[in-house]
């Protein structure tokens, strides 16, 4: 009672494990081919938990996550897709796509419940018959991955 909406610090509990991980060069995406993409900066890891370009559920850590992803596609021209798509163990989650123009940015949120075990990816699909680069600009990260568990 007379909460006014800010004093979460007071409801107990933390938002974690987070991460967030980003890229600090670019990496060749094959045309039609799932290619998981790696991130070599990690900004974010509260349990140690991100390894080998994946986030890999702690144990006694299940529960509703909060997970975000983001790719920037150098397409240089039109073509019909990029596609990121959030992968847990062998299972695409959710996915997100558009038809890029020269330079385009393609990125995902959703809550999903995940379990001790469970190893969550970025997958990153193209379609312009030839290879395309994703990666990162001097600007700051554009390609990147992360998330936190909800208190429950």
């Amino acid at each position: 009672s007379g909460a006014t909406g800010y004093e979460f610090a007071s409801a107990g509990g933390t938002n974690t494990p987070a991460w967030f991980v980003t890229k600090s060069a670019t990496q060749s995406i094959s045309n039609n081919t799932h290619t998981q993409i790696t991130f070599d900066t990690e900004a974010i890891d509260t349990d140690s938990a991100f390894t080998s370009n994946a986030f890999t559920v702690p144990s006694g850590k299940g529960g509703v996550y909060f997970l975000v992803a983001q790719m920037r596609i150098d397409s240089g021209d039109d073509f019909d897709a990029g596609i990121i798509t959030l992968r847990v163990n062998s299972t695409n989650i959710g996915a997100s796509w558009a038809r890029p123009e020269y330079y385009d940015f393609h990125n995902i949120s959703m809550l999903h419940n995940l379990s001790a075990g469970d190893v969550v990816t970025v997958l990153a699909t193209q379609n312009s018959g030839s290879t395309k680069n994703i990666g990162h600009i001097d600007r700051g990260p554009v390609t990147f991955f992360g998330g936190y568990k909800l208190i429950q």
